[in-house]
């Protein structure tokens, strides 16, 4: 069971798990073409607990590059408010498809891309907040 506090607690485990991301990823970065305009880390069980994800999968939008491709699109990166001392996450985009090919890592964000130009579009699938929305993007 769930309480105010453990989310709190875990979040704070979340915020440990993607600094350390961050740090890790800095020499070889996951993120989707420089054009599209959104950085992001891969979703380990850790943060599926903390978002109540059913599953670990897909990739969270950690920022999002303002006039970028993704931004005019709708995308978003996870955002937090600070409760009761803590830092919880209140809204958030977890990538899960692009143009119906799953993607959980870099791999398969440069499989689904294969081949894309400026000018093309793609659908992208996210999870927000555990619910499936679909977002057209066009590439620069």
């Amino acid at each position: 069971m769930h309480t105010a506090a453990s989310t709190a607690v875990s979040f704070a485990i979340l915020f440990g798990v993607v600094g350390y991301s961050f740090v890790y990823v800095s020499g070889n970065p996951v993120q989707l073409p420089p054009a599209v305009g959104i950085d992001v880390v891969p979703v380990n069980p850790e943060i599926a607990e903390i978002l109540g994800m059913q599953e670990a999968r897909g990739l969270l939008i950690t920022e999002v590059a303002p006039g970028s491709p993704a931004d005019r699109a709708g995308l978003q990166a996870v955002r937090v408010e600070l409760r009761g001392g803590q830092q919880v996450p209140v809204s958030w985009d977890v990538v899960i498809a692009i143009d119906d090919r799953a993607v959980n890592n870099e791999e398969d964000v440069q499989a689904a891309l294969e081949g894309k130009q400026a000018g093309d579009s793609m659908r992208v699938t996210v999870l927000r907040n555990n619910n499936t929305m679909n977002f057209n993007l066009v590439l620069e």
